[in-house]
């Protein structure tokens, strides 16, 4: 992609960014006497707290597949520590905007902890890849169980075959269409196997239902009821689908603004439009409070010496 496109698409996101931002702040304001009314009790506030810690022990899960995928990739050395550090370090700069800061940071820190520019690479890229498929495939499962019309499940599943189509594809002809420019990386990707993400995959599922039963729990505290059961699958679907939306949003840091529209509207099933846009609001400062906490235990830490 050229330097114009790419500026073109950044300077895109970071309009649909700023556009959804405004539509959020023009719906505080209208519905500003329900959300000035919400007073969390003591449970509802410890039940915030655990929602806060809970999402930054899922910044270890995020990590644990980084390294595998390191692993993968041919970085033998990547130990669980350094992977750990480096991932808190680098994921709390996804709030610069630009959305891409997180991404450099791992190449750059990474580079000085001895892994290859390739392995980082190739660990970014099918980072990504892995977790937008899972999140597709959950959202695709949760519509089909009854969450339909969040979003054309045909959209879903198009990017799902895609994707797909890219994991059995790139490992056949990516070396090919390499091997003149980056020989190291034609000889990494023809020796991967597609079959390794697995475990990958496991832990990105992992998280998107720990972080959409976040979401219930939120919007439990909000409305003071129970989400029903036969709900919870379509909740867990909603934020996978705000995920994919807010994280391909180039310009948009974290997806600030638009993970937020994706929710209220797609909470506007089971609340009002008040009650979504305090849920939408309050995950937002969990997600922020849990990728600090998540930066202050494993970030700060001392890098160890090896042995």
């Amino acid at each position: 992609m050229g330097a114009r496109p790419a500026h073109l698409m950044k300077a895109a996101g970071s309009a649909l960014a700023i556009a959804s931002i405004v539509f959020i702040a023009l719906m505080f304001w209208r519905e500003r006497e329900t959300l000035s009314a919400f007073r969390p009790g003591a449970a509802g506030a410890a039940v915030l707290a655990g929602c806060a810690l809970a999402y930054a022990a899922l910044g270890y899960v995020l990590a644990e597949a980084w390294r595998s995928l390191l692993l993968w990739a041919g970085e033998a050395e990547a130990r669980g520590s350094d992977t750990r550090r480096i991932y808190a370090r680098t994921q709390i700069a996804k709030y610069i905007p630009g959305n891409v800061a997180q991404f450099a940071g791992r190449q750059f820190i990474g580079r000085q902890a001895g892994w290859t520019h390739v392995g980082l690479l190739l660990s970014t890229v099918f980072e990504l890849v892995s977790l937008v498929f899972v999140a597709a495939a959950i959202a695709t499962v949760a519509i089909a169980a009854g969450a339909r019309g969040l979003v054309d499940p045909r959209l879903l599943l198009l990017a799902a075959v895609l994707i797909l189509a890219g994991l059995v594809v790139l490992p056949r002809f990516g070396p090919r269409a390499l091997l003149r420019r980056w020989p190291e990386a034609a000889q990494r990707v023809a020796g991967l196997r597609i079959r390794n993400l697995w475990p990958v995959a496991a832990l990105h599922a992992l998280f998107f239902a720990a972080a959409g039963v976040i979401l219930v729990l939120v919007a439990q505290v909000v409305t003071g009821d129970s989400v029903p059961y036969a709900q919870w699958p379509a909740v867990v679907g909603l934020y996978a689908i705000a995920w994919i939306v807010a994280t391909l949003t180039p310009g948009a840091p974290s997806g600030i603004g638009v993970r937020e529209v994706v929710l209220v509207a797609g909470l506007a099933f089971m609340t009002s439009a008040g009650s979504a846009i305090l849920v939408a609001t309050l995950l937002r400062a969990v997600t922020v409070a849990g990728d600090l906490l998540f930066f202050l235990v494993a970030g700060l830490r001392p890098a160890k010496q090896p042995a």
